[in-house]
């Protein structure tokens, strides 16, 4: 909402695909940080935590990825033609 008017219909409901997305991001990027910090600071490499803190990397780049397909559909299919 910072820069764009409100949005309807297919654009509107593509935007709350992007934003609950990005917001996904976020929430598993934070929670993947807090474990590997958690890692690091007992200084003890646990193995079983070692590969959920990579499976949640991986998951967070695919959100990553996500959210930038969704942003660029949003932005090429219904903001360039403004």
């Amino acid at each position: 909402m910072l820069f764009t008017t409100e949005m309807e219909g297919a654009a509107g409901q593509l935007r709350e695909k992007h934003e609950l997305m990005a917001l996904t991001t976020v929430i598993l990027a934070t929670i993947t940080s807090a474990l590997r910090i958690y890692l690091v600071r007992q200084k003890q490499e646990k193995r079983g935590l070692k590969k959920i803190a990579f499976g949640l990397y991986a998951v967070t780049a695919a959100c990553v990825g996500i959210t930038g397909f969704l942003g660029g559909n949003l932005v090429y299919s219904f903001m360039m033609p403004l």
